[in-house]
Order: structure tokens, then sequence, then C-alpha cells
């Protein structure tokens, strides 16, 4: 019934005489402070440090890191943690105690809202929305909300409900638990009333089941709309009978207009006659018969087949005609392809001349070319040296421009470089490169031991702001070409001409993405024990055949036009592969030569390929980490892949001895 607050900030709606509007509390888990610094630092800059009109409090459970929540909770002062577990099937808990801490220790606050540490919260919006529906909020909740839904079954789900937890086959109506608001009158409500409400583990729908009780809205103020809990729950439907429930929620007044749209939304008729009673508690069930449904118009009915009959009729041959069309294409040119003696040189130009950028070929070669495609004969032998390799040039760009160059990394001192870490990352993704420099790049000792690393960018309107963050980081190499998924091709190999170029002492150089997390001691590991075969190979997470996505859809589309082969090269996986800096020289000098392609770890398997050199497979890479074995990821992990701040944060928290530096 009552919480004990283990850390209690009591003064933070005592800190002066201005009257406070929103009282903000954010559930946030103990590993996730890299999370409330950004919250800190971005949208709660409004409330001016916990001294404005706008409050806030981090609500969290105990756990074995509550001594870093005390440390931290010295400078902050804004977190409030309550005597129980902190999980995530006790953040029923966890909003309960912030409700409580708000009745006791901020009285002052009109309004309460309940948010997560994984949210952004426009406040200019959220002050707007409260203004508008300040009465409403008086005797309701609003948000993101839903009328009703079903419990889910599947254990392996993260709101999985059991049956013996929730019988009921619909929850009542309920708003989103990534963020919802009300009146500190509700939350004093609900504080009174929660003993007697059978406690629920997911918290927005146990919230809701206040609202039965008190005969309360769910509204959803961003599009005015009000839903009324009562109705979901009281009435069954039978054919064409409406069973009210006497034990389920009660409405007590005159809700007719309000009901004519809900049972028309429900039976979906059109026009009815209905009899509506009066409901009020404790009386016996009572039975609304639907009089008569109007009955549906042939003429109206006939017209809508028509419709749909006519525009099949139109669609399906057109779609027809083009699948037709595109199979004879194909077939073009596949026979185009086996007719010419010399493919590869054909197929060359046919690139060559239609999709590689920067490519400058003069009007003599347009009309060899075209006279090779048309007559399907060999180009002559006695062609000069020099026409083909003006035909070469601009495949790849030969040399970038560093707009952002910290060409002294790998000169900090006379230490042999073991390995050179290129991280490939976007502008935006400023919280994701901060994360990664305080934890597992701390191996490299701020770039000055025997593992040195730099993040690879291109051009952005975020540019100034780059070059900021790099006069305090020095570890920033920015390309001039335009920052794009489609142009990791471009900035890889630009991190690779910098290493040839300004990091020669470096013996094996590792390309991986800013949502890794690499396990430094593995990657040492695997590199001394194939240092090796890495002199000849590219090693990683390697798959010797794939094939070519043709979805468009998809993020690693390929077009017939940019690659006409059914299969991939062998290649490994982009998040993370690992060669020598001699590996590295030979990709730099024969990337002139192979044809650009968008997917960065296929370009690298071609050049590779066209070098003559060999993929490596080795384990550890693209792994899970395991938070319950240190030693089984200490002897087993290399990367990580699709890791977020919150989680790179919690693995580099884990108590494992091999982490530390």
């Amino acid at each position: 019934v009552n919480f004990t607050f283990l850390i209690n900030n009591e003064g933070i709606c005592k800190t002066s005489n201005v009257s406070i509007k929103i009282l903000i509390m954010i559930t946030s888990s103990p590993q996730n402070k890299l999370s409330r610094n950004a919250i800190r630092d971005t949208w709660l800059t409004y409330a001016k440090k916990n001294n404005g009109n706008i409050r806030y409090v981090f609500l969290l459970g105990e756990s074995q890191m509550t001594k870093e929540l005390e440390k931290e909770n010295l400078q902050t002062k804004d977190i409030i943690l309550g005597n129980f577990k902190d999980a995530y099937n006790n953040l029923t808990y966890k909003t309960l105690m912030g409700y409580q801490w708000a009745t006791q220790h901020c009285k002052r606050a009109q309004f309460v809202m309940k948010t997560d540490d994984d949210m952004f919260v426009h406040i200019p919006g959220l002050t707007r929305v409260i203004n508008e529906n300040s009465k409403v909020l008086q005797t309701a909740v609003g948000g993101n909300c839903k009328q009703s839904a079903r419990p889910i079954r599947n254990t392996r789900s993260k709101w999985y409900a059991s049956l013996k937890s929730y019988p009921q086959k619909t929850y009542p109506g309920f708003c989103s638990g990534t963020g919802y608001v009300t009146s500190l009158n509700v939350v004093t409500k609900i504080v009174k009333i929660y003993k007697d409400v059978p406690y629920f583990h997911l918290e927005d729908v146990y919230v809701s089941l206040y609202f039965c009780h008190f005969v309360l809205d769910l509204v959803q103020p961003w599009h005015s709309m009000a839903l009324t809990l009562s109705w979901p729950q009281c009435f069954k439907f039978q054919k064409q009978k409406v069973l009210i429930n006497k034990q389920s929620c009660y409405y007590k007044g005159d809700i007719s207009t309000e009901l004519k749209k809900f049972l028309f939304k429900r039976l979906g008729t059109e026009f009815f006659d209905y009899r509506l009673p009066y409901l009020q508690t404790g009386k016996q069930d009572i039975m609304l018969k639907v009089i008569h449904v109007k009955r549906s118009d042939f003429r109206q009915d006939f017209v809508r087949l028509l419709t749909f009959i006519i525009t099949i009729g139109i669609l399906f041959p057109m779609a027809w005609y083009i699948y037709l069309n595109a199979r004879s294409l194909k077939l073009t040119e596949k026979l185009l392809y086996d007719a010419i003696g010399d493919t590869k040189f054909v197929l060359r130009n046919i690139k060559t001349f239609t999709t590689l950028p920067n490519l400058h070929m003069n009007m003599q070669n347009n009309v060899d070319l075209n006279q090779t495609l048309h007559t399907g004969t060999k180009k002559p032998v006695e062609q000069k040296q020099e026409d083909m390799q003006q035909k070469y040039t601009g495949w790849f760009l030969e040399n970038f421009h560093f707009i952002i160059n910290n060409e002294d990394i790998c000169k900090a001192s006379n230490e042999s470089i073991d390995i050179l870490i290129m991280i490939t990352s976007s502008p935006q993704n400023k919280l994701s490169r901060n994360a990664i420099r305080e934890t597992w790049l701390t191996h490299t000792k701020m770039n000055k031991g025997n593992i040195r690393y730099v993040f690879l960018l291109g051009e952005s309107p975020m540019t100034k702001e780059l070059e900021k963050e790099n006069l305090q980081t020095k570890d920033i190499i920015l390309g001039n070409f335009k920052d794009a998924y489609n142009n990791l091709t471009y900035k890889t190999l630009m991190g690779y001409q910098w290493a040839t170029q300004h990091c020669r002492n470096a013996q094996f150089v590792m390309k991986t993405d800013d949502d890794m997390y690499v396990h430094i001691p593995g990657l040492i590991r695997v590199t001394k024990k194939n240092a090796n075969a890495l002199q000849t190979a590219i090693g990683g997470s390697c798959a010797h055949l794939a094939n070519p996505i043709r979805d468009k859809r998809s993020k690693w589309y390929a077009s017939f036009k940019s690659y006409p082969q059914t299969t991939y090269p062998g290649f490994c996986s982009g998040t993370g592969y690992v060669t020598s800096l001699n590996v590295v020289t030979k990709i730099v000098k024969t990337s002139k030569d192979v044809p650009f392609f968008h997917l960065e770890d296929v370009y690298v398997a071609l050049c590779i390929k066209k070098l003559g050199l060999r993929l490596h497979p080795i384990g550890g890479f693209m792994r899970a980490y395991n938070f319950g074995n240190c030693t089984h990821n200490d002897n087993t992990l290399v990367t990580v892949h699709q890791v977020s701040v919150s989680m790179l944060k919690r693995i580099w928290e884990t108590p494992c001895t091999p982490n530390k530096v």
C-alpha cells in the first residue's frame, strides 16, 4: 500500500514559489544512464533544472547498481528510487510509486505526465494540449488511447499476459504507457483506490482499470477523441441484441447520443431504432434490442460490384502486359549477353556508360560501344592501351579530399600500432559515437595506445557541428562526398585510403559500424591467432555465396542494372571485418579498376576476388552477448550487432573483468 523511497528528492517541487504546471515522471532502468543524460541535455532543458513551471523525476527500482544511482543523484537531484526490484514486470510498481510521491511531495502540480526514457517529449506541444483539454483532464487521462485490445498469450512476447493473470478476452480501453497525462486530482484518486484493484504487470492496462471504478474517460486530445471505458466492457453483442453486463462497468446518466455512435461503429448498421434505458450500478441485466436495421440498397450494392469488376478488368490486363514485357526484356538482355564474344569487355562498357559516376567518355567510344552491341562482334584487337585506360578512369574516385583530417592520430607516439579501427557513422549519431568513446574505445587510451580509431563520415548540413565535435575529440575523418547509406562504399574506401597515407605503421585494419559493440580483448585474440592468414585474406562473419535482393523496399536492394549477375561472390559482413594493412593497400590500388557498387561489403569482396585473395571466416563476429557468462564472452566474442546506446552501456557495466582496461 505504501512505498518506501530509498532515494527521495522531496524538495523538487518546493524549490521556489513558481506555480507548477506539469510534473513529468520518467520511468527508467538503472543501466540507462546515457539515456537519462541525453534527456537532461535535450528536451528536459525546458524544466530549467527543476526550477521552472515544469518539474521532472526519474523513477527506478532497486538493483545491483543502486550505489551508482546514488552517485548520479548527488549531481542531478532528480531520481526517485523505490523499495522493489527494478524489472520490466514491475513497471506498475514504478508508476504507482511515482503517483504516491506526487501526492505527497508535489501537491502544487496541476497535471502529471508519465513517460519512458526512450521517448522524445515536445514540451511546447504537451503544454498546448493540456491547456486545450484542462477541464477534460480533471476526470480523464489523455494520450494515444485504444478503445480495446486483446491480451497477448505468446509467452515469448514482452507484453505476455497469462490466463491466470488476466482471464478476460479483451483489455479495457487504455492509453499507451509510452506517454499519457492527467490531472493531480485523478492521480490522487488512483492512489487512494489502488489497494482494491488486483495487481497487473502491464502498467498502462492496470491504470485503465481505475476508470471502470470512477467512470472516467480516456481522451486523446491530439485528435479531440473521447473514448468511454465503460462501453467495451458493459456491452456484449449477440446478433442484433446488446446485453448490458451488470458485473462490468456502468455509466450513470443519459448517454443516448454517444451510445448511438458507438453502436453504429460496432454493429456496422446505417440506421437503427433503439430503446435506451438509464444504466445504474446494481441493476439487473438489461436487454437493449435493435428494433430495425435498414436493409441494404440493391441499386447501391450493384453499382459497387460493377465498379469493382470494371476496375479489375482494366488493371489485370495492364499488369499482365507489364509482366510479359519485363520477361521479354530480361530474355533479350540474356541473348545479347551470350551473343557477344568478349562479354566481360562489353559488360564493363555497359556499366561504365550507364551507371558509374564521374566518368567522361568521348563520342568515339560511345559509337564503338553501340557498334559492338548491335553487330555482336568483338572489339578490334588493335585498340590502343591508352583508350582502354581512359574507360577505366573514374570507375571509382581515385583520390578523396579530407575536409576533416586528423592525420596525426597514428603519429602520436613511437609505439607500434596493432590495430586501426575504422567506424562508419552518420552525422546525426553523436550519441552513439559518444557512447562508443566512453565504453569499448577506452581501450585505445584516447588514441595513444597500440590500438587507434577513427570515425568515417561524409558531407551533410551538419558539417559545422561535426567540426565542433572534432575540436574536442580529434577522431573524425570527413570525406568530400554526400553522407548517405548508398555511399557507404565511398566511406569505407576513403578510410582505407586514409590508412595507407596516414597510418602506415598499423599492422591490421578493422572496419565496423557505430551500432556495434566490439570486444577489444577478443579482437586482439583473433588477430594474433590469424595473423598469417590475414596477410592475404579478409576475416569476419563471411558468407561464401548470397543472392542479390531485388525487392525495392529492401535496404540492400540491388537492381539488375547495377548488378546483373545472379549471385554475389563470397563476402564478409560489413558489420565488422578485419584484415592486414598489406591487403588494404592492394584494395586501394585495384579499386579504380572495379565498378562502383553501393553495398560496401560486396564491393570489398569484388576487389578481393579481382586481387586473387580470399575470405577467411573467423568465429566470434556478430555474436549475441551473454550477460551471465563473462568467461564465455572473453573466449568467443568479437562483435555484437545492432546495439543501442542503452544496451551498449549495459554491456560495458556488466561486472566482467575482461571488459575493463
